[in-house]
């Protein structure tokens, strides 16, 4: 999996990943209005049919990552993802 585009949209920083035959949009949001402020992280799958958003909240954007993961391999039909190399690609963009 590799960053094929990131980019702003309404407050929410969008980075496109593609590999392993699949493409995914990782969204990564503050929440502001939360105490302390939160991170919410959302995966879409660009597919069609479409898949289910799936979304984690965490008091840092690495541990909202872990649990999007975690959420990720408890579902049910859902490909496997290499978690590791996308979160190593974030953070070399200094995402998290």
């Amino acid at each position: 999996m590799r960053i094929t585009d990131q980019f702003r949209d309404k407050g929410t920083m969008v980075y496109e990943f593609k590999g392993c035959g699949q493409r995914i949009s990782l969204r990564m949001s503050e929440r502001l209005h939360a105490t302390p402020p939160e991170w919410e992280l959302a995966v879409v799958v660009k597919q069609t049919p479409p898949l289910p958003i799936l979304t984690a909240v965490a008091i840092t954007r690495d541990e909202a990552l872990a649990g999007l993961a975690r959420a990720w391999q408890r579902t049910p039909g859902l490909s496997p993802l290499d978690w590791t190399t996308i979160r190593d690609a974030l953070a070399a963009v200094r995402a998290i």
